[in-house]
């Protein structure tokens, strides 16, 4: 910087200048001559300066200029080193809030999600035996997980009282609480434990029990693999029904698949127990197909889930008639009607107890597919006789019936009685079915 005096000879050179910092200062301030004083900062090697810049002209009016520069941090190192102290200090108290926090909410969401992910498993039905609650440091939360424990609790008991169905439409709110029932088409099935009362009287009893629990467990399992509804256990027999409250167009052929799988079931169950010497329970099962009245049936205080009407009584009855006939399953016409895939026997018109009209009846032994030709062909020659006994022509149909294969069939055996005593003469009151009572 050149400053003459009066023209004179230049009094110093910026250049001359003492420091690097004065040079830069100067170079930079002066580049504004407008003003009588300027502020500025400026870096100097990386280091910040404040530079005051003044000008003053004396009473012989020479112009001086008075550049004050002074480092930055010989103001501000105090407050920057709190500053950076503070910057640590809170980066720290985050640090910690933050870690304080998320582990909180991992303590609150933990056990509301296990509650969630159980509520939503109860809604469905698909939740196990309830766990024991949780333990967290909130009370709330472990409250409110309680709660859903008992609940679960409370939902699994009272599924052992009503069929999963039922209680699935319950909880969605497709069917009401309210008194009333619908007639609806179904198939019902009544299964009895063959000589349940003598086994009571000679059966040790923890090991009937035992056979018991066992035997109702495989056939409840079974029923609900063909889509049936357990109504009730009427001391030992199960009554079970096809077509509600799940709609099945196809409850006949349900109804036969239930009653043939727990067949096969009992059967495979009394392998295991004749191995093991304790006691082995046979069923006998009645199956019959048509309207009934379905719904809650009972009273405001108490009430149940459950089916009525005469098809209802019908199947009672089949079941019982097995004992007459010596068969484990007979069906009536409309269960059995539509079903091809099954090996069935036409055991004739009965007219049950409690009931004018007769109703046709079959015996349902198993699956076509598993079946032998000559059981077939037996089945056939079988049921061919008995139409040809209700025509009244008994010489020939006792002729059926003596080339059925099996002459020791308790039903066979009866029919060759009646062959004979129409042709000794049929009595004035003959109908071409059997009355069986009780």
């Amino acid at each position: 910087y050149q400053r003459r005096v009066h023209g004179g000879d230049p009094m110093v050179e910026v250049s001359q200048l003492p420091t690097p910092v004065v040079q830069a200062s100067l170079a930079y301030l002066l580049a504004d001559q407008t003003e009588a004083s300027t502020n500025r900062e400026v870096i100097v090697d990386g280091e910040r300066w404040f530079v005051m810049l003044r000008h003053i002209t004396d009473e012989f009016q020479l112009d001086w200029k008075f550049l004050i520069a002074a480092p930055r941090s010989s103001f501000f190192a105090e407050v920057d080193a709190a500053q950076f102290e503070s910057l640590v200090i809170g980066a720290a108290l985050s640090f910690g809030f933050s870690t304080f926090a998320a582990v909180c909410m991992h303590c609150i969401s933990r056990p509301l999600r296990a509650t969630s992910k159980e509520l939503h498993l109860l809604a469905t039905l698909k939740t196990t035996e309830a766990d024991a609650p949780l333990r967290t440091v909130f009370k709330e939360v472990e409250e409110l997980n309680a709660a859903s424990v008992r609940l679960k609790r409370g939902m699994m008991a009272f599924r052992k009282f009503l069929p999963d169905s039922v209680v699935q439409h319950l909880m969605n709110g497709t069917m009401g609480s309210a008194l009333g029932m619908k007639a609806t088409p179904l198939s019902i099935m009544f299964m009895d434990i063959v000589g349940f009362t003598s086994l009571c009287e000679t059966t040790v009893r923890a090991e009937l029990m035992n056979g018991v629990d066992v035997f109702f467990h495989q056939m409840v399992m079974a029923i609900h693999r063909t889509r049936g509804t357990v109504d009730k256990f009427i001391g030992d027999c199960i009554m079970a029904f096809w077509g509600a409250p799940d709609a099945d167009e196809e409850h006949p052929a349900s109804a036969i698949n239930g009653a043939l799988e727990c067949r096969r079931q009992l059967e495979v169950q009394q392998a295991h127990w004749k191995a093991e010497g304790t006691v082995c329970l046979d069923s006998r099962i009645g199956l019959m197909s048509g309207e009934a009245l379905v719904g809650n049936f009972g009273c405001q205080e108490r009430m149940n889930y459950t089916c009525v009407g005469d098809v209802v009584n019908v199947a009672s009855r089949l079941e019982g008639l097995n004992k007459f006939f010596r068969t484990n399953v007979i069906a009536g016409e409309a269960c059995v009607s539509g079903s091809t895939a099954v090996l069935k026997r036409y055991l004739g018109q009965v007219q049950v107890e409690g009931r004018a009209a007769p109703v046709k009846v079959w015996e349902v032994s198993g699956w076509l597919s598993a079946s032998t030709k000559e059981e077939i062909a037996a089945a056939a020659l079988y049921s061919e006789a008995v139409s040809t006994y209700q025509q009244k022509n008994f010489q020939s149909a006792m002729q059926q019936f003596l080339r059925y294969p099996n002459q020791s069939d308790a039903a066979c055996r009866h029919m060759l009685k009646l062959c004979l005593a129409g042709i000794d003469g049929a009595p004035s009151d003959w109908v071409p079915y059997l009355k069986v009572q009780k």
